[in-house]
């Protein structure tokens, strides 16, 4: 696809963050286009197919004090796109 297409590309991200040093959540978009909390510390395993679903469960994770990445939320609250 070119620019002078003008059609809008939308680069959708595959996975949001990963476990780490700066996350204690793993969240991902599969290819039936559903969010999955990957491994959950509350629940084990969380999915969704709303993206806001998904951010409202990250806050339940904030709220323990589990550590999310501010540009993965910054990313979901955009739907996804980067």
């Amino acid at each position: 696809m070119r620019a002078s297409d003008g059609l809008e590309r939308r680069i959708i991200q595959m996975s949001y963050c990963r476990l780490g040093e700066d996350s204690d959540v793993y969240v991902y978009l599969s290819t039936d286009n559903h969010l999955h909390c990957c491994g959950c510390l509350l629940k084990g395993e969380f999915r969704t197919d709303r993206y806001s679903a998904m951010l409202d469960y990250l806050g339940e994770h904030r709220a323990l004090g589990h550590r999310i990445p501010s540009d993965a939320v910054e990313k979901l609250a955009r739907g996804g796109t980067l």
